[in-house]
């Protein structure tokens, strides 16, 4: 086996921040502790003094497939990954008289090679195209655990296929995902949720979740009105699941998210949504300077006097844990502690890496991010993976935990 001993690290442990060290062993997290030593004269040692260990960012909004042909969107990949994304997950098609199975095999070997692990959800609407049997058919053998709606596919959806699909999830201990945001054309943000034209729509799905007793995440919540709504309906609570969007400066959850953070963790059912997969600044368009751009750490988490380290230790939570519990991936991923993958976030931002090397046109990761470890794989901008040499997984996920 090869060993890792990452030494004198702040490691987000047992819902602390541990100052010890970290032994990895190939691709998983062997012991983590104050006095964890070398296991053989051969261990390669780093040293993580005044640096932050932390699980990696689960993206499970990633949109690294695209059109029907599976073309790899990478820059959606690349960006994630950026922020310490370790884990992806898209929204695939099933087709119109295809198999199914073999449309979600396509599926995964045409983005071969991934930098990243990945999973797929079950995108809603197409599930109109298919019998209940192709569905149990791939929930049982690939290993896909969730259903993804757009909110304006809602009206799509046959209400007796609907209701099916919402059956079929309760059954199997599946998630719903309703992505409940979108743009217009002028690049604003429609909230569905709170829109009076919509209104009959929730309430479709609320009587649905009712009815099955279905879990359901409501994602791209941007307002407390909105959260209010969801969780309006008592006998309803432990069935919605709310993904709160912090990344968008106009939504006042973003203004409040520090001082009412402790209120959000009260609700054991809310989630950070994902960082949006934007481009960062650059001089040159076909640059990607991510090293001149923090992470979505950096802005949740520092001000003006530093790293507030309690609120740190509550939003690897939000961001992490609580994910891929949700999504059946835990405790595979979405924490450090033995026996999971050793996903971690290297994250520095009293004294952010800027003396990168400039031999290269792109950077991969952020300001802040030193360092990226994807199943014990050391990425940084000094060391480059060569496209034979990445080795992402697909992950068959669980039932909701």
């Amino acid at each position: 086996m090869k060993y890792l001993l990452l030494k004198n690290g702040r490691i987000a442990y047992d819902g602390m921040l541990l100052t010890g060290n970290m032994l990895i062993g190939n691709n998983r997290i062997i012991e983590i502790g104050t006095d964890v030593k070398q296991p053989n004269p051969y261990t390669e040692v780093i040293d993580m003094s005044n640096k932050y260990l932390l699980p990696g960012l689960i993206h499970f909004n990633c949109s690294f497939l695209k059109g029907e042909n599976y073309k790899p969107a990478n820059s959606a990949i690349y960006i994630a990954i950026s922020h310490g994304a370790t884990f992806l997950i898209d929204s695939v098609k099933l087709q119109k008289d295809t198999d199914c199975n073999r449309n979600i095999r396509q599926a995964r070997e045409s983005i071969k090679p991934i930098i990243a692990d990945y999973g797929f959800h079950i995108r809603a609407y197409s599930c109109n195209r298919v019998t209940s049997q192709d569905l149990i058919s791939i929930i049982l053998t690939e290993g896909i655990s969730s259903f993804f709606i757009n909110w304006k596919d809602i009206n799509k959806i046959e209400k007796d296929n609907l209701e099916q699909l919402f059956k079929l999830a309760a059954k199997f201990h599946l998630l719903i995902i309703c992505e409940s945001t979108a743009k217009d054309q002028s690049g604003n943000e429609i909230d569905y949720l709170i829109s009076d034209k919509d209104s009959e729509n929730f309430n479709i799905l609320l009587s649905i979740i009712k009815k099955y007793n279905c879990k359901i995440l409501f994602s791209g919540i941007s307002s407390w009105k909105e959260l209010e709504l969801l969780y309006s309906k008592k006998e309803l609570n432990e069935n919605i699941y709310a993904s709160v969007n912090l990344n968008n400066n106009r939504n006042d959850i973003n203004k409040l998210i520090s001082k009412d953070l402790a209120e959000l963790l009260k609700n054991p059912n809310i989630i950070l949504s994902p960082p949006e997969l934007i481009l960062p600044n650059s001089q040159k368009s076909h640059f990607i300077e991510n090293d001149k751009s923090y992470s979505f750490l950096f802005d949740l988490i520092c001000d003006k006097k530093g790293v507030n380290e309690e609120l740190l230790v509550k939003t690897y939570e939000l961001y992490a844990t609580r994910p891929a519990k949700l999504l059946g991936i835990y405790p595979q991923k979405g924490v450090l502690e033995f026996g999971a993958d050793a996903d971690i976030i290297v994250w520095n931002p009293d004294d952010p890496h800027i003396m990168k090397s400039r031999s290269t046109n792109t950077f991969l990761l952020r300001k802040d991010i030193n360092t990226l470890f994807i199943n014990g794989k050391m990425i940084t901008d000094e060391v480059y993976e060569m496209p034979y040499n990445l080795e992402g997984r697909f992950i068959y996920r669980n039932p909701i935990i």
